[in-house]
């Protein structure tokens, strides 16, 4: 018997063990999304040279949806934005549907942001090409200003996992034209 022959059942033995493993591995993967409103800020009148805006606290309405791997539960959820962060109990987790929660973070939290020649007062300078006005206000709206990040652990009898999620966080400032 060729040496092939003699080692072919071992070959296909090995190769249906390593397909069946796999195939066992997590079918459904776990996800973690995020979803989050974007607050408005009401901006005073400022001279043009001054560039940086401190923003006050905001208040950033979340959705999360977390689903662990089928055969997994959920053990632990952590959201956190700048140093504000939340965790959700297990019982809060494993119920269907997303989970909703609002997340404030102090203007302490939260550094200045650089902005040109928005809401700048009368005969300073025009406003910036991209700032909308619309119904006698002027909004700019400013991406990722802040980041939420959230983790989900998941677990069973024998084994445990974690996945990571993060989104950028936008706020829209508005700025009262005169005589709006």
């Amino acid at each position: 018997m060729s040496m092939t022959l003699r080692y072919y059942p071992l070959v296909v033995l090995l190769s249906v063990t390593a397909s069946h493993d796999s195939a066992s591995q997590l079918t459904e993967p776990a996800t973690l999304v995020i979803g989050a409103d974007t607050p408005v800020v009401e901006v005073a009148r400022r001279r043009a040279e001054r560039r940086f805006i401190r923003l006050p606290s905001l208040d950033y309405k979340l959705e999360l949806n977390a689903q662990c791997a089928a055969g997994f539960g959920p053990m632990a959820l952590s959201i956190s934005v700048a140093d504000t962060r939340k965790s959700p109990t297990a019982d809060t987790i494993s119920a269907d549907g997303p989970i909703s929660m609002t997340l404030t973070i102090p203007a302490p939290q939260i550094g200045p942001i650089a902005i040109d020649n928005f809401c700048v007062e009368p005969g300073e300078n025009p406003p910036l090409i991209g700032n909308k006005q619309t119904n006698g206000e002027e909004s700019l709206e400013v991406k990722a200003a802040l980041s939420v990040q959230a983790s989900l652990l998941c677990a069973n009898e024998i084994d445990k996992h974690m996945i990571y999620a993060s989104k950028p966080l936008s706020v829209v400032l508005l700025c009262k034209v005169p005589g709006a």
